[in-house]
């Protein structure tokens, strides 16, 4: 990539490089053009100077003796000078050179030695070392005089410190610094490409040279973050950067796709001028690469072409596509619009389209489609601040928002509470009330007193957006990322993403960007947190760098990709400015410096930002009152020669106020006046910043709070920020609005101010000596200069750019360009209107100033090019549709080629011809908006047919009408369902049908109309086609109907029409298909073809897309038959566990659904139809019409409702079954499950091919795959868990599969070998399915505990260790609180001996207590833990054997920590695993442990013949592994070592830690005997023969530090306290060094693997190493304890033995290498009882048992109701109670429906059904006669569309309750049924129509009405509340099901 920018060096040139500034460029390419003789001298000299040819007259001092960078002169000719300076810059080596500078070519008049003086003085300012460099000359070897080559250096800083300077004059000139011009310009390379462009006269732009730091960044190959403040170069690393990327894969050439890069930035000019200069740079380097001749041909070609000088006056925001041809979607992005610049706005409408084209925002949550920030319509708004300003702030409350800034408001409301981090994970993508107040105060300070006030108006906020149904970015930007999560990034993702400016986006738009890159080293993050004064933004770099990379990190820990992971981005900071000179960079600073130091975290702390060229203080003129004389002259000159500011000029005033109080006192040919606000992004030569301070919003007060930064604050008194930080909030805001200001200026700032509240700054700047204060009588410069109009024009350009109307407007002005200035007056105009209130009072207001601007936009079309005729003409439109003027909009619309919006404002205007005109004529028309267009048409005409007498208007309209209609039964059908009778019988008459007409009319009550049309008898008909759609549909149907769930192709292989339904799918036009077609078609063709595959990837499109029935019509095929999950990886297994659980899912859910058959997909998918409530057709040939008994072949089966039900229920959960069992099975023998455990380790197994384990090499055990393996263990849990909905809980199946699953769940947490992973590194929080997975578990953990018995003892020891732990893995709260463990059968039942040690204690309790490990411990758990093991190992009892090593682990680490705690204060020099240290430790808890020698020398006892038993086999009957005891000769031998190297290291672990030398003795000789069993011409497994072969206890110690030698899961590490930490010597080899204050961070520095460096710790010290201080020898009463410890145990050793090994030991330390050399732990004393021995050491807790409380039976008081009813059925009967009466009468007479609970609901809540349904018709009846009477008038548009839908629907809702009443009249066939459940149905059906449908019919229903409907609901539908649970007194015995096949 650093060869990209690379151009070859000119033929015949010297060693030393050239540049040349631009000035030296743009003269050189002068020169040739006009003087092609002194251009070849100048070219001649230059080679000279390269070559290092400095002879007297190319090298001659310009600026004196006495400068020590010296600005040189060559002489060319007479009169001609080369002025250059020898420079130092950084080369392609990463070393600095000498090089030749060239500023310009310049004649004798041109030049002023006084300037190069003063450049040369600048550049001394660089340093020393940079002088000595400049200064360096060597000579050539062997060549003649004065002839040198460059020098080379090491890179020097990118700015040394600034050396004062003495010699700046005092006064203030008014001539151009022209020096700091010289240094701020751009050079570039003097390369042959430069100079053949020169030659072939064609200007090109190449890259200039950049500074050493800015090369870094560009060629940084990964991910970064680039801070710096304005001007620094941030955007110039940027491109170069893209353009190194760009081209390089130009210059690779071949097939190589091309890198997608992207700039994304807020700013729509800034994309456009980077992306403009990316292209100029990129043809120039297109260029470099061409010859000569080929560039005098491309300039030739220049010369003849017609150039389009036309100007591109218009605003970028108002073209659609600014950028090129881009596509509407981002997934229809492609190579050829790469490298893409846009705006992240832009980008975000792209997604967006994708969006809507998925159909997903068409959800409920998303019914309103997101709107461009920026967008004008009222209808919908984007929330700008600007809209937030005028339509939302005013509308607060103001005891809320008063004394609040309400740009501070908007930025916490959008930028904290909708767009922080913490959003992402809340299902209303807001911070709730608690989780806003609870936000760190020193990350978000600024409303951080006041943040209840602020959530308040928070919820108005959120009231009134949801009233206007505005959107704002933070709502997009979480509607995109919903899209992301639930359907992936669209389209392709892209390479490398450039985001500039990042502070004006809202934290959640980053990681939009983040996710569009699927490169994470391709990311560059540029911006400057101190330049956010864009509001709505509430950012720092912080965090923003901590929010990314934690999203890198879940990236990590969830992906299951290989591509390579992510570096750490490296942060950049650009503190060098290169647009101002130091006087202001340094004012600039000091506001920084203000902020950080009382707002810390406000913005990012960088370091002095630097100028490379020094200039005048910005000046401060005090003491001037406004109406002073002598101001007035300074700035603008004498009254009778007044100049304006120039165009590079400007006065920057606090808010529009101010600038139109300037304007109106000093007139409005002042020049350009800028709000702070509006100058952002802009840049001036001089800025005059007015009274800042005096129309400052903050108080003289707050200001003070400055003169807390004075060194000598001795006269002033300053508050304190910490006291009241709401108080002084609006000034760090202030003081950003400040920074901004000054660092608009390149060379000069003037502050005028004449209030209080400047004081405080100006006290500031002053001591800093960083400002110059003028008073009056000082001879003040003038600061107006004038400028030419091209220069106005140019500056007027670069304002309408940035949309700043008005001052466009005035520059274009003095430009004298009347087109531009009419059209930048437009814009204006248009501004204006868009700022004006919404409130009605100023409507016609607001729609005047629009139509004024539409009026000047289309005056601006006349005049405009063709290039932006039309465009001007579409603004106009959209101004004039601002202004309610539809029809004059629609026709510009229309005149612009933009028919949407032309169609839309015709129909607004009721023109809906042209409307209708359009949508038939133009094909660019929106097919939706065509088609709502037509059909709001149709009832537009017809309504007028309807209401218009017999005319030939009427003729017109209808026949309007009918130009939209196929066929006349089409015409009819539509006026039939709309009840426009006239309509219709006025139709008929049209077309001959008289006698249809007539009985129309007739029906309804029109005699004499009838009577009129019966005397002309015309009759006609027409017919038409079925469309190719309709056929689509029929074939979809068919094939739905033939491939019903679980019918097979061989099932239907002899099925004549099914295959002519596959010969018919052939021919289907899938263009003209929807996506929802398409897809079906596909999934029938994958079946058919058997590509499962493709059945995969449609079933999970179908899943996503909530299609289930086609997604589980894919998944059953892909299933049959069942798949084997052999040789997966686990990452591949946890995408088809997570498909299959989706499949079983689906069956679930159906089996979950009280009524499948009211779901029309679930008829479609298994092929049955409802012919009524109450009967079910299942037709032939589906999967539930083959599984009945009754069903015969080829005929259908017509079954009861109940009898459909319960045979649906029983084959589905057969399905359910069956699919389960088969997976489950597979899985149970699968190898992913169960890596190979010997060749985990050893990667080697003796079993070969024949082994059924995995065979995983040891590079692939990592923390994801361990995660992976957990996860996968708790999904099949899942699809187990499913089987219970089939199964009873307790039946012998599901126990045999609990049981299965917890084991190997236990052996996934806790696998044999250290080598495939622990607990420590399990992160369940990145387990999509561990809460629910927790869940499940809880619930089978607890199952197996309460129903666990002694029997079959020898497993009892093995589930009683494994359930407890995976409890408290899974649910130790429960476990703990409950006493789950002590709650099983096995605490009731009287133990088997075996379980008992001698003298009483029972094991089973012991080892409970141990596995609880409750707070406070029992004093005795760790003896009883050590007794109980000791017991276990002794007797011997059952345990397998890899239980057994995770108990003794666990029970070495209890023990060291104990010690530990009681030898020190701070647990210090303990070196264990770490996987033993993630554990969290309780230092309470560990120091209330009491331990005992004399136990834990019984324990080590025992230790030897364990070794032995696990090495031989030999009486090793009780330890099992894998069903098989250790006896077996087929437990391999590795197998052994596995757990003999455990065994040793725990127990070794333990005298590593306790400083006893008699219990490492005795250690050292149980771990050695195991050599007296050696097996004979065998070698000991290098995993435990360090420990076996051990001579002393540094081999032991030795062995223990490399135990974990190798592996990615573990390692040893030594844990130190700070306040004790020694660096003068090293730690051994194989041990890590944590260095630690609180134990509580010691998990967190076990992840981070970084140790904390105390501040006691020498600088230079290693901060990875420890060394321990010098072993204490033991004192007599440890030697006495273990002496009696000795003879307790029979012991012949005595104590001087002991001091033996401990002299031997300190032999062995001194003979250690250096890199070995440790010492010991201190010795401690170690207590000894033995009076506990005698009984059992912890007491088995009292267990609460269930009491027996009095039951407090509810009772339910209904005896008040009743006698209301009483009293209400003595009153007189209403016309309610007659109909009522009536009813029940007729009820009665039905003696079909027998006595029970359906006659009850008929004879009474039934009949206040019947009279609801009477009062509901009528009321509905009643508003479709007022509906039909404003048929009978002319409609509007908005009044034709909403009659339409409302027509409809209240004829719909008529049809629903005829059907209703005919079904529940006391003679319908409804009631033979006596189905209750059905009639349930139809009153649920009322109350969901009642509660959804009513309110869209605009019904207001009445109260006797609802009376009626809720009595006959609660009788008939309502749930009836769930009694109280009441616990049973004793347990029942299980009842017997097995019989039982109603499931």
């Amino acid at each position: 990539m650093k060869s990209a920018l690379h151009f070859d060096s000119i033929e015949g040139f010297g060693a030393w490089f050239i540049i040349i500034s631009q000035n030296a460029e743009t003269q050189l390419r002068t020169k040739h053009r006009k003087d092609k003789i002194s251009f070849d001298i100048i070219i001649k000299k230059i080679k000279e100077l390269s070559t290092g040819h400095f002879s007297a007259d190319n090298q001659k001092r310009l600026s004196g003796p006495n400068v020590e960078v010296p600005v040189f002169e060559a002489k060319m000719t007479g009169d001609l000078r080369l002025i250059y300076q020898i420079d130092i810059v950084a080369n392609d080596h990463e070393r600095e050179w000498q090089a030749i500078k060239i500023f310009g070519i310049y004649t004798h008049k041109e030049m002023d030695n006084r300037m190069w003086a003063s450049l040369s003085r600048q550049l001394g300012r660089k340093g020393k070392e940079y002088r000595d460099r400049c200064a360096v000359r060597i000579k050539a070897e062997n060549a003649i005089d004065k002839t040198f080559v460059p020098a080379l250096f090491p890179p020097l800083p990118e700015v040394e410190e600034i050396e004062p300077i003495s010699w700046l004059s005092e006064d203030f000139s008014d001539e151009d610094p022209v020096h700091s011009r010289f240094l701020m310009d751009k050079y570039v390379v003097f390369s042959k490409p430069l100079l053949n462009t020169m030659l072939a006269d064609l200007d090109v732009t190449f890259p200039h040279i950049v500074s050493t730091k800015e090369k870094q960044i560009i060629e940084h190959p990964h991910s970064c973050y680039v801070i710096g403040r304005s001007g620094t170069g941030k955007t110039t690393t940027l491109l170069y950067k893209m353009l190194i990327v760009e081209r390089t894969h130009q210059m690779a050439g071949g097939d190589t796709p091309r890198p997608r890069q992207i700039f994304v930035t807020q700013s729509r000019v800034l994309a456009k001028k980077v992306e403009q200069y990316f292209k100029t740079l990129g043809h120039s380097l297109i260029a470099s690469s061409e010859p000569l001749l080929q560039l005098l041909e491309i300039r030739a070609g220049q010369r003849g072409a017609i150039l389009d000088d036309e100007d591109d006056m218009i605003n970028a925001d108002d073209i659609a596509d600014w950028s090129g041809n881009l596509p509407l979607k981002f997934s229809d992005l492609r190579d050829e619009h790469f490298p893409l610049f846009t705006t992240f706005n832009g980008l975000c409408s792209m997604l967006e389209a994708d969006i809507t084209d998925a159909g997903w925002s068409k959800s409920r949550k998303y019914t309103k489609a997101s709107v461009p920030i920026g967008t004008s319509e009222r209808g919908r708004h984007s929330v700008t601040y600007e809209v937030f300003l005028r339509d939302y702030w005013p509308h607060f409350p103001q005891s809320l928002a008063a004394k609040l800034d309400p740009s501070l408001v908007f930025s916490e409301l959008i930028g904290v509470i909708k767009g922080s981090e913490e959003t992402l994970e809340d299902a209303k993508h807001y911070l709730n009330r608690n989780a806003y107040q609870s936000l760190s105060t020193r990350n978000q300070s600024t409303f951080a007193d006041s943040r209840e006030n602020l959530y308040e108006l928070f919820m108005a906020y959120l009231a009134r957006k949801e009233m206007l149904g505005d959107v704002d970015g933070a709502d997009r930007a979480h509607k995109i990322l919903d899209f992301f999560k639930l359907r992936g990034t669209p389209g392709q993702r892209l390479d490398h993403l450039y985001v500039d400016e990042v502070q004006d986006n809202l934290l959640i738009d980053t990681l939009i960007l983040r996710m569009l890159c699927h490169d994470g080293n391709g990311l560059f993050w540029a911006g400057d947190t101190a330049q956010t004064i864009s509001v709505g933004s509430s950012f720092r770099f912080n965090s923003l760098k901590a929010f990314q990379w934690r999203l890198e990190q879940k990236r990590r820990s969830t992906s299951v990709s290989s591509s390579q992971a992510a570096i750490e981005p490296r942060t950049f900071q650009l503190s060098v400015n290169y647009r101002s000179h130091s006087g202001i960079v340094d004012c600039a600073h000091s506001v920084i410096e203000l902020i950080t130091r009382f707002w810390k975290d406000s913005i990012d702390r960088l370091a002095p930002e630097k100028g490379v060229a020094i200039g005048l203080k910005p000046l401060f003129f005090v003491g001037w009152d406004e109406d002073a004389a002598g101001l007035d002259h300074f700035v603008f000159g004498d009254s009778g020669n007044r100049i304006e500011f120039g165009a590079q000029q400007c006065i920057l005033v606090r808010n529009e106020a101010a600038r139109e109080r300037l304007k109106s006192k000093l007139g409005n040919g002042i020049g350009l006046i800028m709000t702070i606000y509006d100058s952002k992004g802009l840049e001036f030569n001089d800025v005059l910043l007015y009274d800042f301070f005096g129309d400052s919003p903050a108080k003289l007060s707050q200001w003070r709070l400055i003169l807390g930064a004075l060194c000598d604050r001795s006269m002033v008194a300053a508050p304190d920020v910490e006291r009241n930080k709401q108080r002084y909030a609006s000034i760090c805001s202030e003081l950003k609005f400040l920074y901004v200001a000054i660092t608009r200026a390149r060379e000069n700032v003037w502050i005028i101010d004449s209030s209080e509240r400047s004081e405080p700054m100006r006290m500031y700047w002053t001591e800093r000596d960083l400002i110059r204060n003028i008073k009056p009588g000082t001879n003040a410069p003038r600061l107006a200069t004038s400028s030419k109009p091209e220069e106005w024009a140019q500056q007027g350009k670069l304002l309408f750019e940035r949309d700043k109307w008005i001052e466009a407007k005035h520059c274009f002005e003095r430009a004298l360009q009347p087109e531009n200035v009419a059209i930048a007056e437009a814009y204006r105009l248009r501004e204006k209107a868009e700022r004006s209130s919404l409130e009605r009072s100023n409507v016609k207001i607001r729609n005047a100033q629009f139509r004024e601007a539409a009026e000047a936009f289309y005056l601006c079309s006349r005049t405009a090019g063709r290039k932006r005729t039309l465009d001007f003409v579409r603004l106009s439109g959209n101004c004039y549709k601002e202004a309610g003027e539809y029809l004059l909009a629609a026709r510009n619309y229309h005149l612009a080629r933009r028919f949407n919006d032309s169609v839309q404002c015709y129909r607004k205007a009721d023109h809906y011809e042209e409307a209708v005109r359009i949508v038939q004529t133009e094909a660019d028309v929106e097919p939706s908006l065509a088609a709502d267009t037509i059909r709001v048409a149709k009832m537009f005409y017809f309504s007028q047919v309807q209401s218009l007498p017999s005319s030939l208007d009427r003729d017109k309209k209808l026949k309007q009408a009918g130009s939209l209609f196929d066929s006349l039964d089409e015409q009819l059908e539509y006026l039939e369902v709309r009840d426009m009778d006239i309509a219709q019988a006025v139709l008929l008459v049209a077309h001959g049908r008289v006698r249809d007409a007539a009985e129309l009319h007739l029906a309804q009550g029109r005699t004499l109309e009838a009577i009129d049309l019966l005397i002309e008898k015309r009759d006609a008909d027409t017919n038409h086609d079925i469309s190719a759609c309709r056929a689509t549909e029929y074939i979809l149907d068919g094939l739905w109907q033939k491939l019903t769930f679980s019918v097979t192709l061989a099932q239907l292989a002899e099925d004549p029409d099914f295959h002519k339904l596959l010969e018919l799918m052939k021919e289907i036009d899938w263009a003209s298909l929807n996506s929802v077609s398409r897809d079906e078609l596909t999934m029938f063709q994958a079946i058919v073809n058997k590509d499962r595959a493709a059945l995969r990837e449609l079933g999970q499109i179908f899943f996503i897309a909530n299609s289930l029935p086609a997604a589980l019509l894919c998944l059953d095929h892909y299933y049959t038959p069942p798949l084997s999950f052999n040789n997966l990886t686990v990452y591949q297994m946890t995408e088809e566990l997570d498909l299959f659980r989706k499949y079983s899912s689906l069956l679930l859910h159906i089996l979950a659904d009280p009524m499948p058959t009211d779901h029309l997909d679930l008829r479609k998918l298994f092929g049955f139809q409802k012919l009524s409530e109450s009967h079910i057709l299942l037709l032939a040939g589906s999967y539930l019409h083959k599984t009945h008994s009754s069903a015969s072949s080829g005929q259908d089966l017509q079954l009861y409702m109940i009898d459909f039900m319960r045979h649906f229920q029983t084959e589905v959960s057969n399905r359910l079954r069956e699919r389960v069992c088969e997976q489950n099975l597979i899985c149970r023998q699968c190898n992913t499950f169960r890596p190979c455990v010997t060749y985990a380790v050893f990667q080697y197994c003796h079993w070969h091919d024949r082994c059924h384990d995995a065979h995983i090499p040891t590079v692939s055990f990592t923390p994801s795959f361990y995660n992976a393996r957990v996860r996968i263990h708790l999904q099949q849990i899942l699809i187990v868990e499913s089987l219970h909905r089939i199964y009873l809980y307790n039946s012998y199946f599901m126990r045999i599969q609990r049981s299965f699953w917890l084991k190997r769940l236990y052996d996934a947490l806790l696998p044999p070998s250290h080598v495939l992973g622990g607990l420590a590194i399990a992160q369940f929080q990145h387990i999509v399915e561990f809460p629910e997975a927790t869940r499940t578990l809880q619930q089978w953990i607890r199952h197996r505990i309460y129903s666990r018995r002694y029997e079959p003892i020898p497993t009892f020891l093995s589930d009683l260790t494994r359930l407890g732990t995976l409890a408290m893995v899974f649910d130790r709260p429960y476990a703990l609180e409950q006493s789950l463990l002590r709650q099983g059968n096995y605490t009731r039942l009287t133990p088997p001996p075996l379980f008992v040690r001698p003298n009483g204690g029972q094991i089973v309790h012991e080892l409970i207590g141990f596995l609880e490990d409750r707070f406070p411990p029992h004093p005795h758990c760790l003896d009883a833990a050590v007794l109980t093991l000791w017991h276990i190992m002794a007797k011997p009892v059952p345990i397998e054997i890899g239980l057994l090593c995770d108990l003794l682990e666990t029970l070495c680490r209890s023990l060291v920590l104990a010690i530990c705690f009681d030898r020190d204060i701070n647990i210090h020099n303990v070196t264990l695993p770490r996987s033993w240290l993630m554990r969290p430790i309780c230092v309470e808890a560990e120091r209330m442990k009491h331990f005992s020698m004399f136990f834990m020398l019984r324990l080590i006892s025992s230790i030897g013949d364990l070794l032995v038993q696990i090495y031989t086999g030999h009486f090793a009957e009780h330890l099992l592994y894998e069903n098989r005891t250790l006896t077996s000769n087929t437990v391999p031998n590795r197998t052994r070592t596995i757990f003999i190297s455990r065994v040793c290291r725990a127990i070794s672990l333990l005298g590593y830690n306790i400083g006893d030398s008699y219990l490492r003795s005795r250690i050292l000789s149980e771990i050695t005997s195991l050599r007296m069993v050696q097996l004979p011409e065998t070698q000991f497994s290098m995993s435990y023969k360090n420990y076996v072969e051990a001579r002393s206890w540094d081999d032991i110690a030795h062995a223990v530090r490399h135990s974990t030698k190798g592996s990615a899961m573990d390692e040893m590490v030594n844990i130190v306290h700070k306040d004790r930490y020694d660096n003068t010597r090293f730690s051994p080899r194989g041990v890590r060094v944590v260095v630690y204050e609180k134990i509580e961070t010691l998990p967190n520095l076990l992840i981070g693997a970084i140790p904390p460096v105390a501040s006691s710790i020498d600088a230079g010290a290693p901060t990875d190493v420890l060394i321990l201080k010098a072993p204490e020898a033991p004192t007599e009463a440890a030697s006495a304890q273990i002496a009696k410890a000795a003879d307790d145990e029979a012991i012949s050793i005595e104590i001087a033995a002991a001091s033996g090994a401990k002299d031997a030991d300190n032999d062995i330390v001194t003979n250690l290498d250096a890199d070995e050399s440790v010492e010991d732990v201190a010795q401690q004393a170690i207590p000894h009882t033995t009076d506990l021995v005698d009984g059992p050491l912890v007491d088995e807790p009292e267990i609460p048992e269930a009491t027996e409380d009095e039951r407090r039976n509810a009772m339910i008081i209904q005896q008040a109701y009743r006698q209301y009813l009483s009293r209400k059925a003595k009153q007189h009967p209403t016309q309610l109670a007659v109909m009522r009466d009536k009813l029940f009468s007729e009820y009665v007479k039905v003696n079909a429906v027998q006595d029970g609970r359906y006659r009850k609901m008929m004879l009474g809540p039934l009949p206040h059904v019947i009279v609801f349904l009477d009062l509901l018709y009528i009321e509905i009846l009643e508003s479709k006669n007022n509906t039909k009477k404003r048929l009978c008038s002319n409609l509007k548009s908005e009044e034709a569309d909403l009659m339409d839908t409302l027509l409809t629907q209240t004829n719909d809702a008529l049809k629903k309750i005829t059907k209703w009443k005919r079904t529940l009249e006391p003679r319908s066939e409804f009631h033979s049924s006596h189905d209750s459940l059905q009639l349930k149905a139809l009153i649920k059906e009322m109350e969901e129509f009642m509660r959804n449908n009513l309110p869209e019919l605009h019904i207001k229903v009445s109260p006797e009405t609802n009376a009626e409907f809720k009595m006959g609901y609660r009788g008939i539908a309502q749930e009836p509340v769930p009694p109280k649970p009441v616990s049973s007194k004793a347990r029942r015995p299980e009842l017997n099901v097995e019989d039982v096949d109603d499931f």
